[in-house]
């Protein structure tokens, strides 16, 4: 049976005083016609410039690929910026590129 579930994923705080948060990772499960399956989608994934390189979005990530494979989702889509960090990290985990997104601007918006 597909499932529809979101997932919020935190890392634990960073032990400074403002107490900023070092990472968190969104993503949503949701039936999908076309696949006869769940469709687990990263909807956002943040690393703080401090956490980064210390395992905080490894841990966010494989907790996020254990969860969609729980409610039934063949894998894990995730989007990431044009040649940034995680557009370079990803294909190191055998993730691949599928997709190119294009964003179109409004000149009211």
């Amino acid at each position: 049976m597909v499932q529809k579930a979101r997932i919020s994923l935190l890392s634990p705080r960073v032990s400074r005083p403002e107490g900023s948060l070092s990472a968190s990772l969104r993503c949503r499960c949701r039936p999908a016609a076309w696949l006869q399956r769940a469709l687990a989608v990263a909807e956002s994934f943040y690393v703080a410039k401090a956490s980064q390189k210390t395992g905080a979005g490894m841990r966010l990530l494989r907790a996020a690929e254990k969860k969609a494979r729980e409610l039934g989702a063949p894998g894990l889509l995730v989007s990431t910026p044009f040649g940034g960090r995680l557009f370079v990290v990803l294909p190191r985990l055998n993730y691949a590129e599928t997709n190119r997104i294009f964003s179109g601007v409004f000149a009211n918006g």
